[in-house]
Order: C-alpha cells, then structure tokens, then sequence
C-alpha cells in the first residue's frame, strides 16, 4: 500500500480528533496523530526518527514531509499561504508558542522563532505577537511588541536584529514607544485584527493604566500607532478579552503618537522610527 494511500486512510480515520483553528490546549503526549486542514491543505502531526515533531502534508497530489523544530513539542494550528508555503502555530510549552514558516515543495523550515500570543491577520499577510523573553528568567519590566510581514525573507524580518538573538529577535516594532510606558506587560487577551487586517489592537498594562494600542498599516510600509488611555468604565468592557474596539469612543485619551516608518534599503528593509 502506498503512503499516499496510508496517509489518505489515516485522515479519515482520525477526523474525529482534528484540530480548530485555535489553541487547543498544551499537551504534547496527544500531538501525534492531531489532523489539520485548510482550504486544500491536509496535514498529519507524526512522530519522527529522532523525537521530533514531523508534519505530513497534502497538497493536491503530492505528499511532503517536514521535520519541525525540536521547540515545537505539539501542533495548534496551520495557515494556508501563497506559493506552496504553510503557516504553522504550535507550542514549545503552556505559554510559549512556536512560529513556522514552512515550504512545503522544498520540504523544509524556511524560518522559526519563538514567541507569545502570535495572531495572523485576516489576509495571512502579517503575524502580530510578543517578543519572546525567557519566562523564568529575569524579570521584564516592558514588553516588546512586534509584526512580521510573511511577505519578506526571513533575513528581511530581522534587519535591527541583536545580535546575539537573531533566532527571535524578529520582525518589526509595534511598541507604544512612549517614555510613560516604559513598564508595560499586554493585559489584553492578545491581538486584536481588524477584519480588513489594516489595523492589529492590542491593551497594555502601564502603572495604574490601561493604555490601547492601535497600529495602522493603511500606509504600510509606513506603520502609524496610537496610544490610548481606556477610561475605568471602557477597560471593565475591554480588557482581558479579544476585540477590534472603536478607538475614538468617548472617555478615551490619546497620550500620544508615532510613525514607524519600514523602507527599502540595500540590506533590505529598515525600520525607523520618526516623531510626530
């Protein structure tokens, strides 16, 4: 029997155990076996010969097989992207997720960091989510907020890289960049998309404020990005959930605002940042 057909067996066999499209919970002994589907896409979690996690995938009439990152310890979600590429969410622990860019022709990871509430805009363009810290490690008294674009290289994502972090110092900033901000921590439940994926929310904790975060990139490669205090009455509303607010809602005060401003350049894209 061929492995096309075993895995084609094996899927409908295992439909009664596929994944949603949402974070299903930490617990890697359950991953292999987990099934994913998306538009034309079917792919099996298995087990591979040196313990990691290895990704059997669908497409069409062709059947590809990637090893993911020893990180990623159970799957969560996939993403269909253009030009035979994947998107793939798992998790590294209870917190911590793993990001995957996969190509699924070429068989390989073409990228992967680590990172905490990772959300995909609508039109699988962007990822927004927290910079990954150690969370046992030293305290961190602000949060680092940040894009990357699926468009780019996965060198172009990381062009202001430390040096010493280029693993997962990736992607563009979306930090308030506020000197009263300087101790923040998201005490909203993640990223928030507009529908037209024009625009990602998010909700700080700073001192005694709840500060909105609202990032346009209506102007993209310009990013343009407000900070709002929420009034007491507004953050009982807001807080802690995933929602795409109306940031001009009365009992709200804008503190402030910048550009940041993502060029073309020699070594590929180069994010500014320019006062207003």
């Amino acid at each position: 029997m061929s492995k096309k057909i075993i895995f084609t067996l094996s899927f409908f066999l295992a439909l009664v155990c596929s994944a949603d499209d949402s974070q299903i919970g930490f617990n890697p002994g359950s991953a292999v076996g987990t099934i994913f589907s998306d538009d034309d896409v079917i792919a099996r979690v298995s087990g591979g010969m040196d313990g990691a996690l290895e990704l059997l995938v669908n497409q069409g009439v062709e059947l590809s097989t990637i090893q993911l990152p020893d990180a990623t310890l159970q799957v969560d979600q996939i993403k269909k992207l253009p030009n035979r590429k994947l998107l793939v969410i798992g998790s590294a622990s209870g917190v911590v997720r793993t990001v995957s860019v996969v190509d699924v022709a070429g068989q390989t990871v073409i990228d992967s960091f680590l990172a905490y509430a990772p959300a995909i805009s609508p039109d699988r363009k962007k990822i927004a989510y927290v910079r990954f810290y150690a969370p046992h490690g030293p305290a961190v008294d602000a949060e680092q907020y940040r894009v990357y674009d699926l468009s780019l290289s996965a060198d172009n994502n990381r062009v202001n890289a430390d040096a010493f972090d280029r693993k997962n110092d990736v992607g563009f900033s979306i930090d308030p960049n506020n000197p009263q901000l300087a101790k923040r921590k998201m005490s909203s439940n993640g990223f928030a998309w507009s529908a037209d994926s024009t625009a990602v929310n998010y909700i700080v904790k700073s001192d005694d404020n709840n500060i909105l975060i609202h990032a346009s990139f209506k102007k993209y490669p310009s990013i343009d990005i407000e900070n709002y205090v929420l009034s007491m009455d507004l953050c009982k509303n807001m807080c802690g959930t995933l929602i795409f607010p109306d940031i001009k809602q009365r009992g709200n005060t804008v503190i402030s605002s910048f550009r940041s401003v993502v060029q073309p350049s020699i070594q590929g894209i180069q994010s500014t940042v320019v006062s207003q």
